[in-house]
């Protein structure tokens, strides 16, 4: 195989592993948000009730829970970021010098990007 086949498969694992992580990243985002709402409840109930001590522990876990969140927030950010930068990369590899077309693959790696987008 030629250097430039070797980078561009290089390329399309790198791309599609980071799309995996991305797709994870969004998955467990929306489970930490079920669990901050979860946990929210919970704290309106104890306010109700007056339980202080409780009110108190939810409260922390509730702003540890956010920071979390926060950090997969800003992960997403980045990954998408880079994702971006690798198909951009990748499109210039795949475009047939030839006809000036995208081939399969470019349609498949913009396609990725698009999903995630919508996620």
């Amino acid at each position: 195989m030629s250097d430039s086949v070797v980078r561009l498969v290089h390329g399309d694992l790198h791309f599609l592993l980071g799309r995996i992580k991305l797709l994870s990243a969004f998955q467990q985002t929306r489970i930490i948000e079920s669990k901050i709402r979860e946990l929210e409840c919970r704290y309106q109930r104890a306010v109700r009730n007056g339980n202080k001590m409780y009110q108190y522990n939810l409260e922390l876990k509730i702003s540890t829970i956010t920071a979390a969140k926060e950090a997969f927030e800003y992960y997403i950010a980045q990954k998408t970021t880079e994702l971006e930068q690798d198909q951009v990369i990748i499109q210039g590899h795949l475009l047939n010098t030839e006809t000036d077309e995208p081939t399969d693959r470019e349609f498949y790696a913009a396609e990725f990007i698009e999903v995630g987008a919508q996620l």
